[in-house]
């Protein structure tokens, strides 16, 4: 089967949601729906991601999407190609090395401070991964909008159990590729987390 870049976005997706404990390393698949079904279904007959679905004690079920060893083979390997087509498309639009800045490199210090700061909470055990939305709540909520709409932030809502919910946001790999290129965080931060399990 031929793999396009919708394919590539849902494996990709998938793998964001790996490092957040809450979900066990699953997308839940209603966070799934601005994907085109039909892509996720064909990962699904391929082998690449699997489709689970979880019963919870009040008796409602969580269907859930996994990305199976194969599936983060073909991530690796769609990679590269998609990264390809990225830079082409920069040097088309004129964004080269000679070019004007991008908005990527415009954002401001606050907003820069508020993804570094996000990083960090993330790493915080206790928080699953994300920085909670009551300390997000003291920063200024115009930065958040911005990086969100501009695709620096993902926004995420987790059911802990006896209506219990923890929500927050974490970064997008866009996001991590911009601190590491300010040294912000390091080279390992872009590596999948399920490479690296104990980290």
């Amino acid at each position: 089967m031929q793999f396009d870049h919708q394919h590539f976005k849902v494996l990709k997706d998938i793998s964001a949601f790996s490092g957040i404990k809450r979900y066990r390393g699953m997308l839940p698949a209603k966070l799934a729906v601005f994907h085109n079904p039909d892509k996720v279904e064909e990962l699904v007959d391929e082998e690449c991601v699997e489709r689970i679905v979880i019963s919870l004690a009040c008796g409602s079920e969580r269907v859930m999407l996994k990305l199976t060893e194969r599936g983060h083979e073909l991530l690796e390997e769609l990679l590269p190609i998609y990264e390809e087509d990225a830079k082409e498309g920069e040097q088309a639009s004129g964004s080269g090395p000679d070019a004007e800045p991008q908005p990527a490199t415009e954002l401001t210090r606050a907003q820069c401070i508020l993804l570094s700061d996000i990083y960090h909470y993330s790493k915080i055990h206790s928080f699953g991964g994300l920085m909670p939305a009551d300390i997000l709540e003291a920063y200024d909520p115009k930065d958040t909008s911005s990086l969100s709409g501009n695709g620096y932030l993902i926004h995420v809502k987790a059911e802990m159990g006896k209506g219990r919910k923890r929500k927050g946001v974490i970064l997008s790999d866009k996001a991590l590729q911009l601190l590491q290129h300010f040294n912000l965080v390091p080279a390992s931060a872009l590596s999948p987390s399920w490479k690296n399990p104990c980290g």
